[in-house]
């Protein structure tokens, strides 16, 4: 595990909208050092930045309750785990597996994307004992 530190004073085009991509954002802007819009693509289609697919609170981690089937098809090398205060985690997939099975949970799936899968997997609200475990994987 990495720990990299995301400046969350930049202004960037989601603030006070969408704070997933917003630390997107931030997060490409330290790891490839440019700015640039989220993809807006799910994590079945690849990565958000190279081979690193980023994550932070209550994130869907994937449609659908077959997580071995999603990671396969997200392509990622890394998994990044971005904390409310811009504390990105990188994990490899064994990390990040196990992030998953203990911080998620099955949730019915919205109704927009109830046509394709009945539920999907969620990361849990950000707690003490989330930071503490990913803590821990050093």
């Amino acid at each position: 595990m990495k720990k990299y530190f995301l400046d969350t004073t930049i202004r960037t085009p989601y603030d006070n909208k969408n704070s997933g991509q917003r630390l997107e954002y931030l997060a490409r802007l330290a790891i490839i050092g440019k700015a640039c819009k989220a993809d807006n693509l799910p994590a079945s289609k690849g990565a958000d930045i190279g081979t690193i697919q980023l994550k932070s609170n209550r994130a869907t981690v994937c449609n659908g309750s077959n997580l071995e089937k999603a990671m396969q098809a997200d392509k990622a090398t890394m998994y990044g785990y971005i904390a409310k205060d811009g504390t990105m985690y990188l994990l490899n997939p064994a990390e990040y597996r196990d992030l998953v099975l203990h911080f998620s949970r099955i949730e019915k799936a919205s109704e927009r994307s109830r046509q394709r899968e009945p539920e999907s997997i969620r990361l849990k609200y950000e707690s003490r004992k989330m930071i503490a475990f990913l803590e821990g994987l050093n």
